[in-house]
């Protein structure tokens, strides 16, 4: 299969991510279905990221959605209108210190579920890709 292309434009809204299930549903073929929960959790926690941090919620503001998909890979990269962040240094959520925070897993969780994480753009780009197993 040659490479295609997907994307989608969201409103910097929290209810913004529903949309995201019908996304994959158009997106994720027969080969990539075992990967279906990893690429789920890990594009649903860096699209809220983008909305609620990088875009501060604000409605002036999008979220651009794309994926590149082939046979062997999916590339999904979430760009958001922020200034971005340091994505090198972050509270690493299993140290005692962090474990009892109720937030600050976003990253972790990404780079869990993902084959490879890069960021972009100071970090106002997130480039998630999964390989065929």
């Amino acid at each position: 299969m040659p490479e295609k292309e997907y994307t989608l434009i969201l409103n910097s809204s929290r209810e913004s991510v529903n949309m995201l299930e019908s996304f994959l549903d158009e997106v994720i073929t027969e080969e990539f279905e075992p990967l279906y929960g990893n690429i789920y959790m890990a594009v649903s926690e860096t699209l809220s990221n983008a909305i609620i941090h990088g875009n501060k919620e604000d409605a002036t503001k999008r979220v651009l959605l794309s994926c590149i998909a082939s046979d062997q890979q999916l590339r999904f990269t979430i760009q958001d209108e922020g200034k971005g962040f340091d994505h090198e240094h972050y509270n690493d959520p299993t140290v005692p210190d962090n474990t009892l925070k109720s937030s600050g897993r976003g990253i972790f969780i990404t780079r869990c579920f993902c084959d490879e994480v890069a960021y972009e753009k100071n970090g106002a780009t997130a480039i998630l890709t999964f390989s065929r197993k």
